[in-house]
């Protein structure tokens, strides 16, 4: 349900916006976000509008948590610079992306917390700068079939993604330590150049099929390197 009111003057000539909606229990892919709230206003110039956006809930022990802040600037006609904004997240649900992973993952769980995540520049390409930290997470590598659980950190600048002795966890606690970039095009395409040092960790559950050129269980201490997309992934293990 939307309520308070949305104003707007001068509509014919210079026309200013006002706005001061609130939305309750907002639910977006069975993600709950909690109350929402939009400010909105360009009192200040016609094409400049200052933005003030929450979204809050209130936990069974009465400790209040705000998923998604964003404050800042967005700029209609700006041909370079769209974007002023800074995101702060709190417990952030990452399922809510899951649809994003498809091509590379089915299954993904955890939270996200930022501080102060830049995202400036163009609606079609902004730059988004920051860290991401991700506490009880969890992915599955559909063409590994495996799945890994992480409470690490990861560091964002603009489509890459870097890991920095990102530590990952299969279901018997074997650790793998990851460093290197995923890079994307808005969440498609995924490319990766990455490095992993791994102690009896699960890489493999597969079973034969007709597409697959190899299948099995495997377990394995190794240094490994993968680079390329995930149509042409280049895997070399010692």
């Amino acid at each position: 349900e939307m309520n308070d009111q949305v104003v707007l003057r001068s509509v014919f000539k210079d026309m200013t916006l006002t706005s001061n909606l609130s939305i309750d229990d907002l639910v977006v892919n069975d993600v709950k976000l909690g109350k929402a709230k939009f400010g909105l206003n360009n009192l200040l110039s016609p094409n400049e509008f200052a933005a003030d956006i929450s979204m809050s809930y209130v936990l069974p022990n009465s400790n209040k948590v705000l998923p998604l802040s964003i404050k800042g600037k967005v700029n209609l006609k700006d041909e370079k610079n769209n974007l002023d904004l800074k995101v702060n997240m709190q417990d952030f649900d990452i399922s809510l992306i899951e649809n994003y992973l498809s091509s590379l993952s089915s299954y993904v769980r955890g939270k996200i917390s930022t501080e102060n995540l830049l995202v400036k520049g163009k609606f079609t390409q902004p730059h988004i700068a920051g860290s991401l930290k991700i506490k009880d997470g969890a992915m599955k590598i559909d063409m590994l079939n495996t799945t890994y659980s992480f409470n690490d950190e990861l560091f964002v600048n603009d489509n890459i993604f870097t890991m920095d002795n990102f530590v990952l966890q299969d279901a018997q606690k074997n650790k793998i330590t990851i460093n290197g970039t995923i890079t994307h095009d808005n969440f498609t395409n995924f490319d990766l150049n990455l490095k992993a040092k791994a102690d009896k960790i699960k890489v493999l559950d597969t079973e034969e099929s007709v597409d697959q050129m190899y299948y099995g269980t495997v377990y394995a201490s190794a240094d490994v390197n993968l680079h390329g997309d995930l149509n042409f992934l280049n895997i070399e293990v010692t």
